[in-house]
């Protein structure tokens, strides 16, 4: 979620879902333990303080996710915070 939200601050939960369930491994096979669904997928993003929904603005319509954890040029290559060590 936190690799899709870097790249994409402003997201519908479905974009995410397709992002997560096609997710690719280093050898280019889908990865096994990234599948979820709509249900699961929204628990996840109200836990996680990274990510803040903005409610659609017609009565009716889809809100969007926001990702306002830190920007992935803070993170190394290793998936840590801080320097390249």
């Amino acid at each position: 979620m936190t690799e899709f939200g870097q790249d994409n601050q402003f997201f519908g939960q479905a974009d995410l879902m397709l992002f997560m369930n096609t997710y690719k491994t280093a050898e280019g096979r889908t990865h096994r333990m990234t599948q979820t669904d709509k249900h699961q997928l929204t628990s996840m993003l109200i836990r996680s303080p990274d990510f803040k929904y903005h409610p659609g603005q017609q009565k009716r319509s889809v809100g969007k996710w926001e990702y306002v954890g830190e920007p992935k040029s803070l993170w190394n290559r290793n998936g840590k915070h801080g320097t390249n060590d």
